[in-house]
């Protein structure tokens, strides 16, 4: 018996042409999501640096 070769790595070509609601994924779909993602993160790091500066200015400020 000979030992099979493993499978070779996936293409970037070879990306999920499909959705789970079996639309298909185009490439502006794609970089739509990573927009959607990147301003949905860059708002909870703003809004998590805004408290902390609200917390630390005003614990500063009453002394």
């Amino acid at each position: 018996m000979t030992p099979t070769p493993p499978p070779a790595p996936a293409s970037a070509d070879e990306l999920p042409r499909h959705s789970a609601s079996d639309g298909p994924v185009t490439r502006a779909y794609r970089i739509a999501f990573q927009i959607w993602m990147f301003c949905l993160l860059l708002t909870l790091v703003a809004t998590m640096v805004l408290y902390l500066f609200d917390k630390i200015y005003f614990a500063v400020a009453r002394r």
